[in-house]
């Protein structure tokens, strides 16, 4: 199984096994004094059915069929509503959280006596980019028609720090601030992913459909 912690949630991935798993993260939870809150807690799986009933702390953990990956909301496998709906509202809750995160800029971005290239460059990788790198996983299912709304967003944030007008080639702001396509950044992103999967989790089944290409 992986343990992936953020702050205070935690996601355990089972493999198999998944009794012992559950009861093994229990037991240690009581051990160190940590509280799980069952209600807040769900699981989520591809199989219609399970052999056992998820429970921590006692208590029958609840079955969705969702979850909010870093904010961004994800399906499971089996209901994933392949639509230009679907994806158009993941593109479009990425998309306002990022405009969100890109006004501290506009307000620092006087290049007289407002923040330096630098700064503004690192809020953006700070602020914005960051969000898009957490939500790669679920970006990497999008088209790159979808994807291009988010381009667009990298482009108004480059020409916030270049203080460049609309015309500006967006390949050369590209260049001048050593930013890639959002599209390159999320594959670059996933085949990182990938890759760590394949060597820390050899039995996962992701590693073995993987391995079957």
């Amino acid at each position: 199984c992986t343990v992936t912690s953020y702050a205070d949630d935690v996601l355990i991935q089972i493999y198999d096994q998944g009794k012992r798993v559950l009861k093994l993260f229990d037991d240690k939870c009581t051990k160190l004094g940590l509280v799980i809150n069952p209600t807040k807690t769900q699981y989520i799986t591809k199989h219609p059915t399970l052999p056992f009933t998820p429970r921590l702390s006692k208590q029958n953990i609840q079955r969705t069929n969702s979850y909010k990956y870093l904010g961004v909301p994800v399906q499971a496998p089996n209901v994933m509503v392949r639509s230009k709906q679907y994806h158009k509202e993941i593109i479009e809750y990425v998309k306002e959280r990022c405009i969100e995160r890109m006004r501290p800029m506009k307000f620092l971005s006087n290049h007289h006596s407002g923040a330096s290239l630098r700064v503004l460059r690192l809020m953006y990788l700070t602020l914005v980019r960051s969000f898009i790198d957490y939500a790669s996983p679920v970006l990497s299912l999008m088209s790159s028609s979808a994807l291009e709304h988010l381009e667009k967003v990298q482009n108004s944030a480059m020409r916030i720090m270049l203080a460049c007008p609309q015309p500006a080639r967006i390949l050369v702001l590209r260049e001048e601030l050593s930013l890639p396509s959002v599209q390159h950044r999320i594959l670059l992103n996933n085949t990182v992913l990938g890759a760590r999967i394949l060597q820390l989790e050899p039995k996962a089944p992701i590693t073995i459909a993987l391995e079957k290409q």
